[in-house]
């Protein structure tokens, strides 16, 4: 899988990561940075400049990916658990469409629904986790990287993302246990409870650093950064206002008054220590003590704020124990920007009893050189945005609010794409073929060419070797056949009778056929003898003598009369074999690799 955005909104910032697969199923980030949004109130002008926005850091970052996940705020979506009473994910579908529409209050027919099957529970059915947003909200920041040059993959929620990347680094955190993650942001805090891997409420709050930062700046009369906030300490909030040098962390909380029910502060400590921590108790949050005297605004402000964090948990903690019957939180785990207050986790380890940690997401990650030497801004403040870097792992949950038209359109894009694609593969296809035919034509023309030219050089040659052919033809059949014009002059030639009884005048021969013979005999005896001879040497099929010429008279001769005589004698007609029937006869086998008689 290539590497792709992971795109963080707020109302004050957007933070940007460059993150793709590595190796153990962890992500490796490539690059970390952020830039602040624009907020005019005009709905298109903020659109417009955003889009701008983006499109600059894009450029000034040197990022030429285009596939990014968008993670939205969790105060424009509306999350919630329920059981639906099947395990089938198409029923699940539909039911989970139904039961959405109940907790929308409004428009709930243009909200984009998403939902997450936490877990199968056989008869009981399944948890589900749920999440609408309204449309237009979605369509907004899907319209900024759009226009941007982007292809959006997901729409997910900053509560979701954050406990992804709490999954992600924290794998052995879930397990027989209830958390709560708490990411405390600039612009807002989001909240996430969890049993044994398996979310059972989520919620945002707008209580973030970005309200602290204001009035400590007013308070203080010189800008506080994030920074400054670092060097603040969460125990003891009046040293760093006073310019006073820390003591050494304790583990007494500082600013607030004994429990209740225990006698003094060092009692408590005493108690808290000796025995296991007890389940989590939320408590009226008392005001600052002494030490944030009222003299003392920035430190009052820092305590107050604070305060008010810990009213927003425990307040979504008994809304969550009340509708969802959520167990007793063992752990608290922090991130965001608020985590980088100094001893913040044992602040909330000390007021609600349990045990707190700052966890940061860049530990289960592969990180770039660059960004480990470039980011001044720690892991923890971007866990939302590396939580929608993180993808599917055990334990993560997946919500995808991008509207139907935007996916329908780019499913109807890719399938142009691959029409297209496939067409012009058809086509070179084509064009390869024919181009593969047409050469193989003309290698063919070209060789038939060249052999008509050398037919034509050796047709005399040929004619030739045709003639020659005939000729030996003649000869072969001719020296060949036992029944020849010489082996008939060969036997009239042993005949004792020549010449002295009998002339042979002449001798007409027709191969396979017929041997016609004239002469002159002393007498007809003679001549009857010379055919009788013949016949039965039984090279002759038939011999008969045909007429006689008696008392003939001999040219240049005496006086001597003699008989002239003809005779024919006809050869044996050559027997055709019989044709082989193909059949083998009744009761008999062909043997094999005998094909005689086989078609």
């Amino acid at each position: 899988m290539a590497a792709h955005l992971s795109i963080e909104f707020t109302d004050l910032e957007c933070k940007v990561i460059v993150a793709e697969p590595a190796k153990n199923g962890r992500i490796a980030v490539k690059s970390v940075s952020s830039f602040v949004l624009p907020r005019p109130e005009d709905l298109v002008v903020r659109a417009a400049e955003r889009t701008q926005a983006l499109r600059d850091h894009l450029r000034s970052q040197r990022i030429a990916i285009k596939t990014a996940v968008v993670v939205i705020p969790k105060s424009y979506v509306m999350a919630r658990s329920v059981t639906l009473p099947s395990t089938v994910d198409d029923e699940i579908a539909g039911m989970a469409r139904f039961e959405a529409d109940r907790h929308i209050p409004f428009n709930a027919d243009r909200h984009i629904v998403s939902y997450h099957v936490l877990a199968r529970q056989g008869m009981q059915g399944s948890d589900v986790l749920l999440a609408a947003v309204d449309q237009p909200i979605a369509k907004e920041y899907l319209d900024i990287c759009v226009k941007a040059g982007l292809t959006v993959t997901s729409i997910t929620v900053s509560s979701i993302a954050m406990f992804n990347a709490f999954a992600a680094t924290e794998k052995t955190a879930l397990a027989d246990r209830t958390v709560l993650v708490l990411n405390i942001g600039k612009n807002a805090t989001d909240l996430v409870i969890a049993t044994n891997g398996n979310v059972n409420f989520t919620r945002g709050s707008t209580t973030g650093v970005s309200r602290l930062m204001t009035d400590l700046t007013e308070a203080m009369g010189q800008p506080v950064t994030i920074s400054d906030l670092s060097e603040m300490d969460a125990l003891e909030p009046q040293l760093y206002f006073k310019g006073e040098t820390p003591e050494p962390p304790s583990v007494a909380p500082g600013i607030y008054d004994e429990l209740p029910g225990q006698e003094d502060e060092q009692a408590a400590l005493d108690a808290r220590y000796a025995r296991p921590a007890p389940p989590l108790i939320f408590e009226a949050v008392p005001a600052p003590s002494a030490a944030a005297a009222p003299e003392n605004k920035p430190a009052v402000i820092f305590s107050d704020w604070l305060n008010k964090l810990l009213q927003e948990v425990r307040r979504t903690y008994e809304f969550a124990s009340r509708e969802f019957n959520c167990p007793m939180i063992n752990h608290i785990y922090l991130c965001g920007e608020g985590a980088v207050i100094k001893r913040v986790a044992d602040y909330f380890e000390a007021n609600f009893h349990v045990t707190a940690a700052v966890f940061d997401p860049l530990s289960g990650a592969e990180v770039a050189r660059k960004v480990l030497k470039n980011s001044e801004a720690p892991g923890q403040q971007y866990a939302v945005a590396i939580g929608g870097a993180v993808g599917r792992r055990p334990h993560t949950i997946h919500i995808n609010l991008l509207p139907g038209s935007y996916t329908e359109a780019r499913s109807a894009k890719r399938q142009q794409v691959s029409y297209v694609v496939t067409g012009v593969l058809a086509l070179a296809a084509l064009v390869a073929g024919y181009m593969f035919l047409s050469d193989a034509f003309s290698r063919k023309r070209a060789l038939l060419d060249q052999i008509e030219i050398q037919n034509r050089a050796d047709q005399g040659r040929v004619k030739d070797l045709r003639t020659k052919k005939d000729r030996l033809r003649i000869i072969r059949d001719n020296v060949q056949d036992d029944r020849g014009a010489i082996d008939v002059l060969r036997i009239l030639s042993e005949k004792d009778y020549f010449p002295d009884q009998v002339a042979l005048t002449s001798f007409d021969y027709k191969r396979g056929d017929f041997v016609k013979l004239q002469g002159d005999a002393t007498d007809l005896q003679t001549a009857n003898q010379l055919v009788n001879d013949l016949r039965n040497t039984g090279f002759f099929e038939d011999a008969r003598l045909d007429n006689t010429v008696p008392n003939k008279q001999l040219r240049g001769r005496p006086q001597i009369p003699v008989l002239g005589w003809a005779a024919t004698f006809t050869f044996p007609k050559p027997v055709k074999p019989k044709p082989k029937s193909s059949r083998p006869a009744p009761g008999s086998k062909q043997k094999e690799g005998d094909l005689d008689g086989i078609e």
